[in-house]
């Protein structure tokens, strides 16, 4: 037997044989925020929580820099937000509204009621 992990919405329809199992999607049950992320995204006068993850499909160092410099001015222009980035890169400076972290609980923040927007790279393990 293959056990397969097909996302009907991503896939095209077609016929398997017996000997293959489709388990489907799965998500973690997501837990409630802690610590200083919690306190960084509680901030009362924020308009919502933007999570910014695009998992290991970018490498920070690498990209040309007047890319990166368009993205960090843009995170750094939404003063109203939240701003979450999971971010794996040289130290950079970033305005007091941007928590950066080599690593995030994203289904936590995603599942958190205050989370407005998430920019991903869309990828099938993102949800």
């Amino acid at each position: 037997m293959l056990c397969l992990h097909i996302i009907p919405e991503y896939s095209e329809t077609k016929s398997f044989s017996f000997e293959l199992f489709d388990y489907g999607a799965y998500c973690p049950t997501p837990k409630p925020l802690t610590g200083k992320l919690l306190d960084f995204i509680s901030d009362p006068h924020s308009k919502g929580t933007i999570l910014v993850a695009f998992g290991t499909v970018i490498n920070w160092n690498r990209i040309p820099r007047e890319k990166f410099e368009a993205i960090l001015t843009t995170l750094n222009s939404l003063t109203d937000y939240r701003i979450v980035w999971a971010y794996n890169g040289e130290h950079v400076q970033t305005k007091s509204h941007i928590y950066t972290s080599k690593w995030i609980p994203q289904v936590d923040v995603l599942y958190d009621n205050r989370t407005v927007l998430f920019f991903s790279h869309g990828g099938l393990k993102r949800y």
